[in-house]
């Protein structure tokens, strides 16, 4: 499993941003993909969802529940 600790620490600023405003998006937008891809973040092991559009990006809920964590510490 992907340290997430580190991978938190080397993103930048508006990813964090992004990645935590997306925490519970469904599907993921093509820019938190692509974005979490380049950064690193085990983006594969995504849950791929079936949709009427086709198959999206999902967070694995390792993931949410992770950002979820951030995202309490940053609003107190």
């Amino acid at each position: 499993m992907t340290d997430l600790n580190a991978w938190w620490e080397s993103l930048p600023g508006g990813d964090r941003d992004l990645f935590i405003q997306h925490i519970d998006t469904a599907p993921l937008p093509a820019e938190v993909v692509g974005r979490a891809t380049r950064s690193g973040q085990p983006i594969a092991g995504a849950r791929w969802v079936e949709s009427d559009d086709g198959y999206a990006f999902h967070w694995p809920s390792w993931v949410q529940e992770f950002l979820a964590k951030k995202a309490a510490k940053q609003s107190t």
